[in-house]
């Protein structure tokens, strides 16, 4: 599938391309009130898709194995699977809401054999032989509950997980010097980041802390 990035309607910064993602959605009426379309316009998947571009082993046929934390409507699970047709996409997520399971559905029909979704809880599923027997994961994004423990527990789960030097992605994380005007679903997940940072278990390759994303990889422990 070729990737389709779109100019904002102002005709400004280029943004990605949900709109065969939002036609199903609207299909199946599903009342999406969350998600990286309805906050960022696209602009957010546009981030996450140069992020995970420049992969050296995304260039190739073998596999690239993406684990996501948090799937609800499948925004950044379908950025991850366009963005090659080799991309597979195991999504963990709590199943709290009904659409959750329908993309699920489309995605097996429409990206066959390459997604699948474990429900659950993250601190649980990431403990399950179904995931740690498969793992060695190319790339993690993180966009699971947006306390600090469930942040620090996903980061301390998904470094078992990826092989080493993978790419780690962490949603909802912002300037740790505005951390008393970051909105509450910010703040768990930037302390859990720059904890890890300061105390030398992540290397912060970048951010955006307008969008909320922090992306690096895991030290050797």
């Amino acid at each position: 599938m070729a990737t389709r990035l779109l100019p904002n309607s102002r005709g400004g910064a280029i943004h990605y391309d949900y709109s065969e993602l939002k036609a199903f959605l609207k299909g199946i009426r599903a009342n999406v009130a969350c998600g990286h379309s309805g906050h960022y316009g696209g602009v957010e998947g546009k981030l996450l898709h140069d992020i995970t571009r420049p992969s050296p082993t995304l260039s190739g046929e073998t596999p690239y194995k993406i684990l996501e934390i948090g799937m609800n409507a499948g925004h950044s699970a379908w950025v991850f699977l366009t963005a090659a047709p080799h991309v597979h996409v195991t999504s963990v997520d709590i199943g709290y809401y009904a659409h959750t399971r329908q993309v699920a559905d489309w995605f097996a029909e429409r990206f066959p054999g390459r997604h699948r979704l474990l429900l659950g809880k993250s601190q649980q599923v990431l403990l399950e032989p179904e995931v740690t027997t498969t793992g060695g994961y190319d790339a993690a994004f993180i966009d699971g509950a947006h306390s600090y423990k469930a942040a620090n527990l996903d980061l301390q789960n998904v470094r078992k997980l990826l092989r080493p030097g993978g790419l780690l992605i962490m949603d909802d994380v912002g300037n740790p010097a505005e951390m008393s005007s970051l909105a509450r679903w910010h703040k768990g997940p930037t302390k859990a980041w720059y904890e890890a940072v300061s105390a030398g278990g992540i290397e912060e390759v970048g951010h955006d802390w307008n969008v909320k994303v922090a992306w690096g990889r895991y030290f050797p422990s």
